[in-house]
């Protein structure tokens, strides 16, 4: 998790700007470091997680692209390798830069496998772009303003570093980049022409598919999602409620992280469900595995802190947020681990709210499922990026991978909706169940 601040054209001093950019260093707490070109500002919060030397630090200035991002790009050696791109550090987020200057900025973000949130500046064509993840596991907003000297134009991780210092304040779009042209020159108002490269149509499979290759595909998918996150060079946990999702997310971590080494978190009341139910999963699993106990008066002062990081009022939200926030708060008070597996996706890939009892034929099924997928960015990874970068840790979600989502969301509603397990109790989540079930 790091954080990221860009201004273009404004008016105010870099003392003000570094006053405003350091409202997010809450986010990388490890280096800060800020480039001046010319009218533009940029400014880097890092949390290191791979490649912990100074040789990581961003912005990276390279062959005239200047880079700022906040992400993991899981799949930078196998692009490295491939395209023999000849880096100056092993940094995951470095090889946006060489895919940029040698395929162009839409075969760029088509063919990053990971989340991110990032500007990019070429020097040489004076172009600006501003891309994010399919999802928008990464928080991003935009921002613009007038001044004396015409008009400018910010970026941040997060809305507190713009407020005060721009008219307008804006989400950055999850699946699309943006790009400004001829910025120098141009002093009119910015006019950032925002395309979408991600559509979240995932064309659906025929239902004459075998059920058992599905269960196949699935566990496939999914240990590769895992998997692939594993790239860290600190230490890694994982958040524990004791509910399906978290509960398969931390196995599969278990099966390539030694169990007695890995750490697993569970919040709640005394003796709530959650707890017990996470120490049976940890327990069987042999996790070294911490309960944080609060109690409602905990939660109810947590809640003027959690919704200043969140940046939202959404009741739900804040609802849901208050516990992972002091659950992030005692993981980084109390232990080493910096990276952090979550389950957020699966409910609204899978379909298993209660209402979805209601849907009147599997095309609404599928059509509502999609439509939580594309707002996820705006509630649940939302609350998990915000509440864990409030206390400097990095979340990773699996079931948000994107060659996993690809495949998940192409399944017919007709294999996701409630069935009847072996046992005969009607269940959600039917097909991720049974995939799991050995």
């Amino acid at each position: 998790m790091c954080g990221i601040f860009y201004t273009f054209g404004t008016n105010h001093s870099d003392q003000e700007l570094e006053k405003h950019g350091k409202l997010i260093s809450h986010r990388g707490p490890d280096d800060m470091s800020i480039l001046r070109n010319g009218k533009h500002y940029f400014m880097f919060h890092r949390l290191k997680i791979n490649d912990l030397t100074n040789a990581g630090n961003q912005p990276f200035n390279i062959g005239g692209c200047i880079l700022i991002c906040n992400g993991e790009i899981y799949n930078s050696s196998q692009l490295n390798q491939t395209y023999n791109f000849k880096t100056q550090s092993t940094s995951d987020c470095e090889t946006i830069i060489h895919m940029y200057r040698r395929f162009g900025i839409q075969w760029t973000v088509d063919n990053l496998d990971g989340v991110f949130a990032f500007v990019l500046y070429d020097t040489h064509s004076d172009k600006l772009f501003v891309g994010r993840d399919r999802i928008g596991v990464r928080s991003l907003y935009y921002g613009t303003n007038s001044n004396n000297n015409g008009h400018s134009f910010y970026v941040s991780s997060e809305m507190k570093s713009l407020h005060g210092i721009c008219d307008n304040v804006f989400t950055f779009p999850p699946g699309s980049y943006g790009t400004l042209h001829n910025i120098i020159q141009n002093n009119t108002q910015p006019n950032l022409v925002i395309n979408r490269y991600h559509h979240y149509d995932y064309p659906e499979m025929g239902v004459e598919t075998n059920e058992e290759d599905l269960y196949s595909m699935i566990r496939y998918y999914l240990r590769s999602a895992v998997k692939k996150r594993l790239m860290s060079e600190r230490p890694i946990g994982c958040f524990l409620s004791g509910g399906l999702d978290s509960s398969l997310i931390t196995a599969l971590v278990a099966e390539y992280y030694p169990p007695n080494k890995l750490e697993t978190f569970a919040v709640g009341l005394k003796d709530s469900p959650d707890l017990i139910y996470a120490r049976k999963v940890a327990d069987h699993l042999g996790t070294k595995h911490h309960e944080i106990i609060v109690t409602e008066e905990d939660m109810i002062n947590a809640i003027p802190n959690v919704i200043y990081h969140i940046e939202s009022y959404d009741t739900t939200t804040v609802r849901a947020s208050t516990p992972m926030y002091l659950m992030s708060k005692y993981v980084k008070e109390n232990t080493d681990v910096t990276v952090v597996y979550s389950g957020e996706g699966s409910d609204e890939a899978s379909g298993s709210y209660l209402y979805f009892h209601n849907a009147p034929d599997e095309e609404s099924f599928t059509q509502e499922a999609k439509r939580l997928v594309k707002d996820l960015n705006r509630y649940d990874v939302l609350r998990c990026d915000k509440t864990t970068a409030a206390h400097s840790l990095e979340v990773r979600v699996p079931f948000l991978d994107k060659e996993f989502m690809k495949f998940y969301m192409s399944i017919p509603g007709s294999f996701k909706k409630v069935r009847a397990m072996d046992n005969g109790k009607m269940m959600e989540k039917y097909i991720l169940r049974k995939a799991f079930d050995y």
